[in-house]
């Protein structure tokens, strides 16, 4: 993988991780993060990249993974708001700007 793709599949796995943190109940489906990701970070994902992002962070148990009916439903973990929050460094997760931005 060329160092720009590395970069770019870091920061989609942060504002993933950051994206379900939002969420009052540290859980989304997959298409309200697809959704998410792309009006407020500009990352266009088919469901399936979405998805398959998911089960890499689940792997990594980062989140954990359910499908209800066609949604694939991803509940952080506590290592996974960590990551979030940027207090957990995890290899393949960029950390978040300590500004905030």
């Amino acid at each position: 993988m060329s160092k720009s793709r590395e970069w770019l599949v870091e920061h989609i796995r942060l504002a993933i991780l950051e994206t379900i943190d939002l969420d009052p109940g540290h859980s989304c489906n997959h298409v309200i993060i697809a959704h998410a990701l792309e009006s407020s970070r500009a990352f266009s994902l088919a469901d399936e990249e979405v998805k398959e992002h998911l089960e890499w962070l689940a792997g990594k148990d980062l989140v954990v993974t359910e499908t209800v009916g066609q949604f694939r439903i991803a509940r952080l973990t506590t290592d996974g708001e960590r990551a979030a929050r940027g207090l957990k460094v995890v290899k393949g997760v960029a950390k978040p700007d300590p500004r905030g931005e």
